[in-house]
């Protein structure tokens, strides 16, 4: 039988006070508060992204407890290299190029 990780963050984000829905904001504050690629700043169609895909397993396993997992390991210091922040142009054009996309009749590279 295999052993279920600890998913406990190393810093407890529930004890600061920052709310779930503001969980997102202070991610992209955290890491930077821009788009890596291009730059671009506005918070509004900025994303967490998956450097190595696999965004859509990680929500379905865990819903919404990656982005607080995510929050505790920014606070407690710890480097993070498996998330970027793209802004939405950016992030289709990646998920285009590595064909990560969900419809494929739905989306085609130019």
């Amino acid at each position: 039988m295999e052993k279920k990780q600890n998913t406990r963050p190393p810093y407890n984000v529930w004890k600061t006070g920052i709310k779930s829905s503001n969980y997102r904001k202070n991610i992209i504050e955290l890491m930077g508060s821009k788009c890596v690629q291009c730059g671009f700043s506005d918070i509004r169609a900025l994303q967490i992204d998956h450097v190595n895909g696999g965004g859509r397993q990680e929500h379905l396993k865990g819903g919404h407890k990656w982005q607080a997992i995510l929050l505790s390991n920014l606070l407690s210091g710890k480097k993070i290299e498996n998330y970027q922040i793209l802004c939405a142009n950016c992030n289709w054009i990646k998920r285009v190029e590595r064909k990560e996309y969900r419809h494929p009749r739905d989306v085609q590279a130019v």
